[in-house]
């Protein structure tokens, strides 16, 4: 596996108790790359098409994967496909920034 790409586009995505509005990624590739700015847990929705984080529950999901505050995640997404996002937080605010292209 290959390093990922150091000029990758990044979108900056504003995330607060509500639902961010879906957003495209900035390219198509193999590889999402995430990183929460903030000091609060962020939750993502990613997929085909418009996006609706949601915070989770006692019932699974797919809308509610989360990012730890101040740290990054690499998340395998099919590259076939431009994908869409959406975050959320249960308190105050934060910067999630989105990257996506081949390697971890």
């Amino acid at each position: 596996m290959q390093a990922f790409p150091c000029a990758a586009l990044t979108t900056p995505i504003s995330v607060t108790t509500s639902a961010s509005t879906s957003v495209a990624l900035p390219n198509t590739g193999s590889s999402l790359r995430l990183v929460n700015e903030g000091s609060v847990m962020v939750f993502v929705s990613v997929g085909v098409g418009t996006q609706v984080a949601t915070l989770p529950n006692a019932t699974q999901t797919r809308t509610s994967t989360p990012v730890v505050p101040g740290e990054d995640l690499i998340l395998s997404i099919p590259s076939d496909q431009v994908q869409s996002i959406s975050a959320i937080t249960r308190s105050s605010t934060a910067t999630l920034h989105a990257q996506v292209g081949e390697g971890l």
